[in-house]
């Protein structure tokens, strides 16, 4: 079980939370309501002001080799001048295989981006390699910040095929997103954020067959 307490800081107040393996979770929310604030909490990057994230019994900052975390701007984790390189940096394997598969199943071509910086690849495939390279992590937590974001329908298909497959009994899945689409392929339950404040929580199919919530919250128009 993973656990947030009482979590108190500028942009996210009075959130507590369990998030189980085996299930999708979604933090959603209006733009500037503290759901990328929340993610870096929960993913040991930022820590909290008060209460507290762990993992397995752990504080979640000692823990991070546990967990994988993608940005929402993926070009806030390049700091290498190739793919190649950036991929060994970060992943846990040095399995050959292990990456292009990882890479494939994004619908990306690792040998034929291996070689080039990461700041000349577009946005949706520079947050397909970012996606990719933390699959090639041996991680139990994944915390996503708008995987679908700036993909094309084919690559945001493939993204959701790729999370359906990665909701598994040993790992926990968190997804921040504002994709309608996502949450009715994952389903699982959702949390919803106004005001850096726990306005809803539930299951996923709730929110999404409630329209006024989805108006109120501004997930749909």
């Amino acid at each position: 079980m993973w656990q947030s307490h009482g979590t108190s800081v500028t942009a996210v107040r009075d959130f507590t939370a369990s998030f189980e393996p085996g299930i999708a979770h979604f933090i959603c929310g209006p733009s500037g309501c503290g759901k990328s604030t929340l993610g870096y909490i929960l993913a040991g990057l930022m820590p909290p002001s008060s209460g507290q994230v762990t993992y397995a019994g752990q504080p979640v900052a000692g823990n991070r080799q546990h967990v994988a975390y993608l940005f929402q701007s993926p070009e806030a984790i390049f700091f290498n001048d190739t793919v190649q390189k950036e991929l060994e940096e970060i992943s846990d394997s040095a399995d050959a295989d292990l990456w292009e598969k990882s890479f494939q199943r994004v619908g990306v071509s690792l040998p034929e981006i291996a070689h080039r910086h990461p700041f000349t690849l577009s946005e949706g495939y520079a947050r397909l390699t970012a996606l990719a390279m933390q699959f090639t992590r041996e991680v139990n937590v994944m915390i996503l910040d708008e995987p679908t974001i700036g993909l094309d329908w084919k690559h945001q298909q493939r993204v959701m095929d790729v999370l359906k497959a990665a909701v598994a009994p040993e790992r926990i899945l968190v997804t921040i997103t504002h994709d309608l689409e996502l949450l009715a392929a994952l389903q699982g339950k959702s949390w919803v954020l106004a005001d850096g404040l726990l306005a809803w929580s539930g299951r996923t199919a709730d929110l999404l067959a409630d329209d006024d919530l989805l108006r109120r919250f501004a997930l749909r128009a």
